[in-house]
């Protein structure tokens, strides 16, 4: 009997096909932070139209592949639940969860607003350095945790709202919106920088107006 094989981040190429048991099985593609750019995905179209469908979670990444595949959005799943009270007081932590290498959006943002509140830092160091040196690498306001699923759910649990950056390049426009749909499904207050994707994303799909 035939069944679907389910790909999901590397684009399934030529040999892998040849190699799959039932050569002709119908072949669903999910692309997680895999493309880049827009040209690569141009110049995968004849794989891509191979597919039985392409599963995304990002409306900009899905108007790029429709015309070259048959597109099927989704919600992200909420990965970890932040559960806790949620007063909010303004006063509160602040959390902010993010790879090193998306710290730069970090600084800049809080270097040109300079929050009162204490910063909760989630990320793949545990460790300062991924402040470089700006004034964070020394704020006695900030707290770095190393991310596991255990610290996240105990510090979003502990914070009052989050913070969330992009950038406008491709990679970051059309990533999966992770952390908003965290938050959302937490009831945590979230704050996403201008321009971020997930801003039309939370009001289409929940009547959401994020700040």
């Amino acid at each position: 009997r035939r069944g679907l094989v389910h790909v999901a981040r590397s684009r399934p190429d030529a040999r892998f096909r040849r190699r799959l048991p039932g050569f002709n099985r119908p072949l669903v593609y999910v692309p997680l932070d895999f493309y880049t750019a827009a040209g690569q995905i141009r110049d995968a179209k004849r794989r891509l139209r191979e597919c039985r469908s392409v599963i995304v979670s990002n409306d900009c990444l899905a108007a790029v592949l429709r015309p070259l595949a048959n597109v099927v959005t989704v919600d992200h799943h909420g990965l970890d639940v932040y559960e806790g009270p949620r007063a909010f007081t303004g006063t509160g932590s602040v959390l902010w969860v993010g790879v090193q290498t998306y710290a730069p959006l970090l600084i800049a943002w809080y270097e040109r607003h300079r929050p009162d509140w204490p910063l909760v830092v989630l990320s793949n160091t545990g460790g300062r350095r991924l402040f470089h040196a700006s004034e964070l690498r020394h704020s006695d306001r900030v707290t770095v945790t190393k991310w596991t699923p255990e610290t996240a759910v105990r510090c979003g649990a502990q914070c009052e709202f989050a913070v969330d950056f992009k950038d406008d390049s491709f990679y970051q426009q059309t990533k999966p919106h992770t952390k908003p749909v965290q938050c959302v499904a937490s009831g945590l207050p979230l704050a996403l920088s201008a321009g971020h994707p997930a801003r039309a994303y939370l009001q289409r799909r929940f009547g959401l107006t994020v700040p």
